[in-house]
């Protein structure tokens, strides 16, 4: 990715697309794998690939109609957060596990996420947060954020959202449903907005 961010740079319409990623466990020296331009990642399946001690950065310049896509993997045991949307590209998440991750499941900050039939489970921080007029939507009926805060701290949600941004659930789906089993009832809170909705805005 190091080399495919750089190429990007330089020459875009040359750089692929979508990168699959084989079965297997595959684990990297760095704590987070950055990614900076519109690609499609695509692993074997949340059993069978599963990116080992690391997570997602994901900044980039926002494009109206362009994103980050990542399905079909697990990210496990990441030193700090699972997904993290960083004031550049939207991101998709379809069918990806985040579990024991050592800070957030997912963020979004100053960014635009979607999770869709998602596990956000066993983290030390939140499961998933957005902040700093961040937006994530969550769809699917194989949602499911669990045990999150492992650390017991007094602000590690479930579902979590800072002043000014927002979580939003597709119904059926509510925070009731999605969110449980964390710390002392942190199920969900915040100074955002967390509700369940019956379309998304766009």
């Amino acid at each position: 990715m190091k080399h495919l961010n750089a190429l990007s740079k330089i020459k875009m319409n040359t750089v692929p697309t979508v990168l699959f990623v084989e079965e297997g466990v595959h684990k990297i020296k760095e704590q987070r794998v950055c990614i900076e331009y519109p690609i499609k990642m695509i692993g074997a399946g949340p059993d069978k690939t599963i990116l080992q001690g690391y997570g997602f950065y994901i900044q980039g310049k926002k494009e109206t109609g362009k994103r980050v896509e990542l399905s079909g993997m697990t990210v496990r045991g990441s030193k700090g957060d699972g997904l993290f949307g960083n004031s550049g590209l939207s991101f998709l998440c379809d069918r990806m596990i985040f579990t024991r991750c050592g800070a957030h499941g997912v963020c979004a900050f100053k960014a635009m996420g979607k999770l869709r039939n998602c596990v956000v489970t066993g983290c030390t921080s939140a499961g998933i947060i957005s902040g700093v007029t961040g937006l994530i939507e969550v769809e699917g009926n194989m949602t499911k954020v669990d045990g999150n805060g492992t650390s017991q701290g007094n602000y590690y949600y479930g579902l979590f959202t800072l002043k000014g941004s927002s979580i939003h659930l597709l119904l059926p789906l509510t925070k009731e449903s999605v969110a449980t089993n964390h710390h002392n009832g942190q199920n969900y809170g915040g100074g955002g907005t967390i509700q369940s909705v019956g379309a998304f805005a766009r």
